[in-house]
């Protein structure tokens, strides 16, 4: 069980201020955070993977709650006056055990990188030191009410710019309540709220949104909505790339009719939501089948027919997912109109390095010039 120390009480001093409503204190360890709003009225569920300890802090607890009760009785109590209400002590690693949704989420989690010499679960935070926390933090939004708020406490010895990255990807917004320099690091506390686009998300019914990827142009999250994986895409905020995520709706909503790319379901100027591909990225397929290999060159000469550009069939590997041995094209990002498409020829670089063929190049050439049926049955011919 950790004791008490400096993260602590710099924890404890804003959840005095600020913790509120129903409160759930994850990692409770000694119980510091769950008494202390647990003496401001609030209803507070006090988690810990540690069974033991959970089961000392409920006997010590009910103790404190008994001479609590007589304190009152006879008015000696400064809590105006009012019994400490009860905790609910469960045993839960994280939010594993837990249902409901939460105002208040409380944790001070080991945050220090492991010490394989001399390892202590209370205070080894991963590798890095930020794991534990970047766990906690892709789950948090999950059981935290729309107005809800969570405060941490971490060490600048488990990167402040990494923490602050997680939290930003995760859909977050965070303010730093505190800092407190003590012997070789700095304690950092933050209240971390839900940023608008989240609540909008979730308005929408979209539930249980995870972080995915990022890319260049936009970050990706998983979630559910009518009991159906989605995928939503989001616009970095960059001017340089700006109106990219409007870019792939405009062309997914052509493509779509001639099934390509994952299904369109919404799209705003921000975000776009689309089916979520759920498969193998071609990169990660060792030696792709004919099948597969086919049915990207066949979208590819759709492209082209339609004259519109994708960019990236040069190096396809990230940007074709590979479902029950069917390709689907995804990113659609940099699409536009053109005259001269090169999305054939491009394959067919792939191609002729990945099945080490330059007959390839060669019909690629000949297709580039003409753009007919024919020079295409010509290079999809190479593949039978």
């Amino acid at each position: 069980m950790y004791e008490p120390a400096e993260d602590s009480y710099l924890l404890q001093k804003y959840v005095r201020m600020l913790a509120k409503g129903s409160v759930l204190d994850v990692g409770t360890g000694s119980g510091i955070q769950a008494e202390t709003a647990a003496e401001k009225g609030c209803r507070v569920v006090a988690v810990d993977s540690d069974v033991s300890a959970i089961k000392k802090l409920k006997n010590t607890f009910n103790e404190k709650k008994s001479r609590n009760k007589h304190s009152v009785k006879n008015n000696s109590l400064k809590n105006n006056g009012k019994p400490m209400r009860n905790i609910a002590f469960i045993e839960s690693n994280l939010f594993s055990n837990i249902r409901n949704k939460f105002d208040t989420i409380i944790f001070n989690p080991p945050y220090l990188p492991s010490d394989q010499k001399n390892p202590d679960p209370a205070l080894d935070g991963g590798k890095k030191g930020y794991e534990v926390l970047e766990t906690f933090l892709s789950q948090a939004s999950h059981y935290l009410k729309s107005d809800g708020i969570i405060l941490i406490v971490f060490s600048s010895l488990s990167n402040k710019g990494k923490v602050d990255e997680i939290i930003k990807a995760n859909l977050l917004d965070v303010t730093e309540l505190d800092a407190k320099k003590i012997a070789f690091e700095t304690l950092y506390c933050y209240k971390i709220e839900k940023s608008p686009l989240l609540k909008e998300l979730e308005a929408k019914g979209l539930r249980n949104i995870n972080f995915l990827a990022k890319g260049h142009r936009s970050i990706v999250y998983e979630a559910t909505q009518n009991k159906k994986n989605v995928a939503i895409k989001v616009a970095k905020q960059d001017p340089n790339i700006a109106n990219r995520i409007a870019i792939e709706s405009s062309f997914l909503k052509i493509l779509n009719k001639h099934s390509i790319g994952p299904k369109l379901i919404n799209s705003t100027s921000n975000y776009d939501t689309m089916q979520f591909i759920e498969g193998t990225p071609l990169g990660k397929i060792k030696n792709p089948s004919k099948e597969i290999l086919s049915g990207i060159l066949d979208q590819c000469y759709t492209l082209d027919k339609l004259k519109i550009g994708k960019e990236e069939f040069t190096r396809p590997t990230k940007h074709v997912i590979v479902r029950n041995s069917k390709p689907v094209l995804i990113d659609f990002e940099r699409c536009h109109y053109t005259e001269h498409p090169k999305n054939v020829t491009q394959f067919c670089q792939y191609l002729s390095r990945k099945l080490h063929n330059k007959e390839f190049l060669k019909a690629a050439q000949r297709f580039k010039s003409t753009y007919t049926k024919e020079a295409y049955a010509a290079i999809r011919t190479l593949l039978e």
